[in-house]
């Protein structure tokens, strides 16, 4: 289960990339970044902590003026195909709102913490995806890109 909606936080492409590697040396610094990496794809990066400088304060804040979504991961990557955690489900409602370049995901729209059809939907800057809490889903990173998921 999930709803997608397009352009629906318009300047969430206002996260900067200087603001992303700012936030990567903070992470790094303090051993809170995570990186997902395999021999035959470039790496995605996970920043966790409760750092936000600029750009990314700015638009977490404008995320949360329509929802009260307190917990920000920043997935970032700079290149074609790279890997990402696969095809899993949280036990949270996730609100993924894309900032830079482009993510596609597979979703299973049967019922939660079920496998069912599997739909196809790619987000562009400024779109958001409402992920059901158990819902099977899998993204896809084909470009660089920066993809903000919030939660509670």
């Amino acid at each position: 289960m999930y709803t997608l909606t397009r352009n629906e936080f318009p300047k969430s492409d206002m996260v900067s990339w200087e603001d992303v590697i700012i936030k990567t040396c903070e992470e790094h610094k303090y051993n809170t970044l995570t990186a997902l990496y395999d021999e035959t794809t470039l790496p995605t990066f996970i920043c966790f902590s409760e750092f936000y400088p600029g750009t990314i304060s700015e638009v977490r804040d404008y995320v949360n003026q329509t929802y009260d979504v307190p917990t920000l991961h920043i997935y970032y990557s700079f290149g074609e195909k790279s890997v990402t955690y696969g095809r899993h489900q949280d036990p949270v409602e996730v609100l993924i709102v894309q900032s830079y370049g482009t993510i596609t995901y597979e979703l299973d729209i049967g019922t939660p913490y079920e496998v069912g059809e599997i739909e196809t939907v790619t987000l562009e800057p400024g779109d958001s995806l409402r992920i059901h809490k158990g819902t099977w889903h899998n993204p896809i990173a084909s470009n660089p890109r920066i993809t903000l998921s919030f939660s509670k």
